[in-house]
């Protein structure tokens, strides 16, 4: 069995003040919004073909589309003030940076 004595943390500061819904919610917008580029630039932009590939119904799609401001295909990778979601990259929720880009297979 293990003692609590024999548990070793680092004391990590990244942490204080927040909550793991907030963190949470910052890792899956970071996600839906690369992998909807990722999986509209494969798929040339054409939703309907996006939607089976992700196995998501294609109102669905477009919905979540709406929430992170993506318009259509011309929306990829220009007028945006974020940086271009067909290479966008997952960010640690903590500190911002790059984890790794997201490619789906």
């Amino acid at each position: 069995m293990i003692g609590a004595e024999q548990i070793v943390l680092e004391e990590d500061n990244r942490w204080a003040g927040q909550s793991f819904q907030k963190l949470k919610a910052k890792v899956v917008a970071d996600f839906e919004r690369c992998y909807l580029g990722e999986l509209l630039t494969r798929c040339g932009g054409n939703i309907t073909r996006a939607a089976q590939v992700a196995r998501k119904h294609r109102r669905a799609l477009w919905q979540l589309m709406q929430k992170h401001g993506i318009r259509g295909p011309s929306t990829i990778g220009s007028e945006s003030t974020e940086a271009p979601i067909n290479s966008c990259q997952l960010a640690d929720p903590l500190n911002q940076d790059p984890i790794k880009p997201c490619n789906i297979t």
